[in-house]
């Protein structure tokens, strides 16, 4: 049976944010978001499963407030392995930033599609022109925010990780924003993802392709898939070393445009929504409706039925299931020995 070694965790369903490719906010699951106490059973369910690592994905914790702090100490009282995500939005960045530290945050990490420098000091194609136009202010104040709130977080979290959504918007920048974030941010690692776009009412992590298509690629965008991959293999090892992908994830061009492979049951990463409902994983709902109190009176129950819709699963190019095949759980772990030896040697193959 399905044995979980990871689990996404929607936190909350609000985020400040308008990033045209997301699809995360959801006022009505927000409405109905689990009480912290109600959070720290389930993360001690899920421990008590063999959960090693959780993926705090939001969707933007920080507008929790102060309920996010006392979360962040429980995790520390426990010593969890986490990932936590947020483009530190203001105000409640500079709100929340030192009771987060007092609280022993262990994790920053931040999805960075856009540095501004970059962009500014290089030369794009039109079409890459048009749509950061189109969306500049916004890509702007996320940006800026993010990048200032992992330099701050850098000086005392354990690891900082910067989550590149690659899309058409900025698939031209990506080695650019590798450089500079390796060079502006001491201890951070990237992590590279393909943006997605849903084929089912169940795929609900992202958009349609029809709200977005700008955004996505197709057949016709493999010369701009092979110059991306070309470039980022060119990097210096000191720069690629920084990346949390094998880097053939960039070379699966028929997966990148059809978003269709099929992860190993033993990397899927369950999922726990906002209001304590079960998810498939990071990106899916699952179909059948099952809760938080469905896993703990019969998990045999649910992680059966996690199965069995696995197995139903279209697939999609989520880069995590992808790296932890290639390699080990312990990609996701940043004080791991890998880690260690790969970033002290600029070692790039995991």
């Amino acid at each position: 049976m399905y044995k979980p070694k990871a689990a996404s965790i929607f936190l909350n369903r609000a985020c400040p944010r308008h990033c045209p490719y997301c699809n995360s906010v959801k006022p009505e699951i927000e409405k109905k978001r689990l009480s912290v106490e109600e959070w720290k059973n389930v993360f001690e369910l899920l421990e008590g499963l063999g959960v090693e690592f959780f993926l705090n994905l939001g969707t933007e914790p920080l507008l929790m407030g102060d309920e996010i702090v006392e979360l962040v100490r429980f995790w520390s009282k426990k010593d969890y392995e986490y990932g936590f995500y947020s483009t530190s939005p203001e105000p409640w960045f500079s709100k929340l930033k030192d009771k987060l530290i007092e609280a022993g945050i262990r994790n920053w990490s931040s999805g960075i599609d856009y540095i501004d420098e970059v962009y500014r000091n290089g030369k794009w194609s039109s079409f890459t022109h048009e749509l950061v136009k189109s969306q500049h202010d916004e890509l702007i104040r996320k940006a800026r925010e993010a990048v200032r709130g992992m330099k701050e977080m850098d000086k005392y979290v354990e690891e900082t990780h910067a989550q590149i959504t690659i899309s058409k918007m900025n698939v031209e920048m990506v080695p650019g924003i590798v450089k500079w974030l390796s060079e502006n941010i001491e201890n951070i690692h990237v992590g590279l993802n393909f943006v997605e776009y849903s084929p089912e009412n169940y795929m609900d992590f992202a958009t349609s392709f029809n709200k977005a298509h700008s955004y996505f690629f197709t057949k016709d965008d493999i010369p701009l898939l092979k110059k991306l991959e070309e470039e980022i293999n060119s990097l210096d090892n000191k720069y690629k070393a920084r990346i949390q992908n094998p880097l053939d994830y960039l070379s699966n061009y028929d997966y990148i445009i059809n978003l269709n492979r099929r992860c190993a049951l033993k990397s899927l990463s369950m999922g726990i929504e906002a209001d304590g409902t079960i998810r498939l994983c990071g990106y899916r709902q699952l179909k059948k409706k099952l809760t938080v109190k469905d896993l703990e009176e019969n998990p045999e129950k649910v992680l059966s039925e996690i199965e069995k819709e696995h197995e139903e699963c279209h697939g999609c190019y989520w880069s995590y299931p992808y790296t932890i095949e290639k390699g080990d759980i312990d990609i996701v772990n940043y004080r791991s020995e890998l880690w260690k030896r790969r970033l002290e040697y600029n070692e790039v193959s995991i």
